[in-house]
């Protein structure tokens, strides 16, 4: 059969792939706008002086937990398990996160920390905790609405459980990080399910997530088992499944990056993709006999025709799987693009990503860690940037940028020079008519290092990029229009076309690969 994907980002990569081992007698055509394959995935090689450092633009560390059991059996599949760069549980990366508020960097309480250590946090970043303590004392009061009631914002819900100070200072700040939205637009039941569950089942999110986390070996072993099947948990090394228990992110010592290459090489070679890039789809359609109405019975025997602006003709394909943002891939459907009421359109985001490196390698001496993130509570005088947050990706990704011996543990590893990547903009872009330059975005990032961690020097390596519309906003309702879609689509083709991608299924690089 010919099949056809839309989209030569990881999650079309992945789809490839993945069909091309399900289907080896499958003739497949992947279709890539630009003139480079890993969508927001993007790593640059940056030369200093004793070597190079690792400069990512998007994504650069993945969850071991959930989907990233499936990525980690993807790249056992592709033979790179040689180059995964586990961060353990008890490095800095893992037990140092903070908040910045309201002009300080505040550490959180680490996974497995005594009370001791708890109550000490607290007294020490009383700040950051003025209204949160009282806030779940609130959720264990706090009347219950039943769990079939509408669609809200995970802004309201958390103000409404807890108080408006655990949404804004604790949870805006997580969302800030993820999907740099505005917790008063995303949506609670399509990002936060298991909260109105726990609040419907237990009467108290707080005392639900007790209850889990009671239970927490036999709910991890239950997701493992739901996400993928018995004879895939088996084929997975054991010595990758010890190691990713004992993780708290992973990546690859050359960037994300080796994935794409990797996904790429594998696919050429073996001969089961075509890779048209700079061909850009145009339109998608399904000839029909005149009369003829579309299918509604689940199933349909025409093929559907693509246009692009590489073919003098429309290709025909018995399959098409969509992997291109939701706005892009609905503009491509004859009918959704006559009447836009058919398929409401899809926020996004655009963000800022600089990064930076020094040589001064002492610079995170003060406060190892992941990063800090900055809540929405911040003043304005203290974030006039709209920064989202910085990662430290000294730590982060420990022993990225360094040649390491096998034998020599990531927490030993000492930082060659320092690299942070801030990041700047998201919900608090959305609306303006221009966007930041990248050289007024770098002058933004050293001004919010210098006010926010006292770092005045300037970088020895720097670059920004401007992702735009690259994070797709979840708002409220979003599962109920994506429900809609789904049997459009399936009225209109059959079953014949498909969607995947971080449109649907989630943003991370985890998520988009189990999508596929």
């Amino acid at each position: 059969r010919e099949v056809a994907i839309l989209g030569g980002g990881v999650t079309g990569l992945a789809s490839a792939y993945y069909l091309s081992r399900a289907d080896p007698k499958a003739r497949i055509t992947l279709y890539e706008a630009s003139d480079q394959l890993g969508g927001w995935v993007q790593t640059k090689h940056v030369p200093v002086e004793g070597g190079s450092i690792v400069f990512e633009s998007g994504p650069r560390t993945l969850r071991p937990s959930g989907n990233g059991l499936v990525t980690a059996r993807l790249l056992q599949d592709l033979n790179l398990v040689k180059d995964m760069l586990c961060i353990p549980k008890f490095a800095p990366a893992a037990r140092n996160r903070y908040i910045y508020y309201p002009d300080r960097l505040n550490r959180l309480p680490a996974q497995g920390e005594g009370l001791i250590s708890f109550f000490s946090n607290i007294l020490s970043n009383r700040a950051l905790y003025s209204g949160l303590i009282s806030g779940f004392f609130h959720d264990f009061r706090n009347p219950t609405q039943n769990a079939s009631t509408a669609d809200e914002s995970i802004g309201h819900y958390i103000s409404r459980r807890f108080n408006s100070a655990v949404a804004d200072k604790l949870v805006s700040a997580l969302f800030h990080g993820i999907y740099a939205g505005d917790i008063y637009k995303l949506s609670v039941r399509s990002l936060l399910p298991i909260l109105p569950y726990l609040e419907d089942r237990f009467g108290s999110v707080t005392m639900g997530a007790g209850v889990l986390v009671g239970a927490k070996t036999r709910i991890m072993e239950k997701s493992l088992w739901d996400i993928t099947s018995d004879a895939e948990m088996k084929s997975i090394s054991r010595d990758v499944i010890n190691v990713l228990s004992q993780s708290s992110v992973f990546t690859l010592r050359s960037g994300l990056g080796s994935l794409v290459t990797r996904l790429e090489e594998v696919l050429r070679s073996e001969g089961h993709a075509t890779i048209n890039m700079s061909s850009a789809v145009t339109k998608l359609e399904v000839p029909r006999e005149e009369g003829e109405q579309s299918s509604r019975s689940g199933t349909s025997s025409r093929k559907i025709q693509i246009s692009s602006n590489a073919d003098d003709s429309p290709k025909s394909y018995d399959t098409v799987i969509s992997t291109l943002p939701h706005n892009s891939f609905a503009s491509l459907l004859p009918w959704a693009a006559s009447d836009s009421s058919q398929v409401p359109p899809m926020p996004n985001v655009s963000v800022m990503v600089v990064n930076l490196w020094f040589r001064n390698s002492s610079l995170l001496d003060s406060v190892p860690g992941f990063g800090y993130l900055i809540p929405r509570a911040v003043p304005y005088h203290q974030n006039p940037e709209c920064a989202l947050g910085v990662i430290f990706d000294t730590f982060a990704t420990a022993g990225q940028d360094q040649s390491l011996d096998e034998q020599t543990p990531v927490q030993e590893v000492k930082p060659n020079g320092t690299k942070l990547t801030v990041i700047l903009g998201g919900h608090w872009w959305s609306g303006w008519e221009a966007l930041p330059s990248t050289s007024e975005g770098i002058n933004m990032a050293r001004t919010v290092l210098a006010r926010h961690m006292g770092i005045t020097e300037a970088p020895d390596e720097v670059q920004a990029t401007l992702q735009r519309d690259c994070i797709p906003q979840y708002t409220v309702g979003h599962a109920d229009r994506m429900r809609d879609f789904h049997y459009k689509l399936l009225r209109e083709y059959g079953g014949n076309l498909r969607v995947a991608g971080a449109s649907y299924g989630g943003v991370g690089v985890n998520d988009c690969v189990r999508s596929a």
